[in-house]
């Protein structure tokens, strides 16, 4: 698994959530042509994605989607369960604590730190500190920090959390995280951007013309017969 290209890597994941999609159909096979629409790429890059996980499919009869799934929780995604820690309880911070896509993929939120004293105590299950209790408070075992509190202070807060080690943050913050502590990630979550790319996108792609214009533009063939 080791020689997987980088590319291909950052691919798996989206496969998965494509074979998911599938199986919630009822779909128990799906193509190589299937996935790739799904995921808007071609045919080719599936089939050499899933090259790297073995011989899977078999001509004609497409990909076992059970099958595949299986291959990608017990090869590709770590085993290990995650523990992430949560920091903001505002309305990004409960949509997240409420967003099932974590317990059986990455791992699972397991304390949640707030500065609004009235959110103190447990939401949905999961104990909530104050803010300035990250250092007696955080989980020994947590390494993944969601951010999701003002922009003024993610940074500073981001700071203390890598003193107690940990390692990856998922900023969904305005402000910025600065580190230049080596193995620390950073990733930054910016929904205007991706809109802003999304519409940039979508004008790139070529106009579907109507089939009246089709039509006009067709000159009719003398019959020489």
């Amino acid at each position: 698994m080791e020689n997987i290209p980088h590319t291909t890597r950052e691919r798996y994941p989206h496969y998965i959530r494509v074979l998911r999609a599938f199986k919630s159909r009822g779909k128990f096979s799906v193509t190589s042509h299937e996935i790739a629409k799904e995921m808007n790429i071609g045919d080719t890059s599936v089939r050499r994605d899933l090259s790297f996980l073995g011989k899977l499919g078999r001509q004609g009869l497409g990909y076992d989607v059970d099958y595949l799934l299986n291959k990608f929780m017990n090869e590709v995604v770590p085993n290990e369960r995650e523990d992430i820690v949560l920091c903001g309880l505002g309305n990004m911070g409960k949509a997240l604590v409420k967003y099932n896509g974590f317990a059986d993929k990455t791992g699972e939120i397991v304390a949640i730190f707030e500065a609004n004293p009235y959110l103190l105590g447990e939401f949905d299950g999961i104990p909530v500190y104050h803010i300035k209790e990250i250092s007696k408070k955080l989980p020994k075992e947590a390494k993944i920090a969601i951010m999701a509190i003002p922009k003024d202070v993610v940074n500073d807060v981001a700071l203390e959390l890598m003193q107690k080690g940990i390692k990856t943050f998922i900023n969904f913050s305005d402000g910025e995280i600065r580190t230049k502590s080596k193995g620390v990630v950073v990733k930054k979550f910016d929904l205007v951007s991706m809109i802003q790319e999304a519409i940039y996108t979508s004008k790139e792609q070529p106009k579907v013309r109507h089939k009246e214009e089709v039509e006009e533009t067709i000159e009719p063939v003398e019959n020489k017969g």
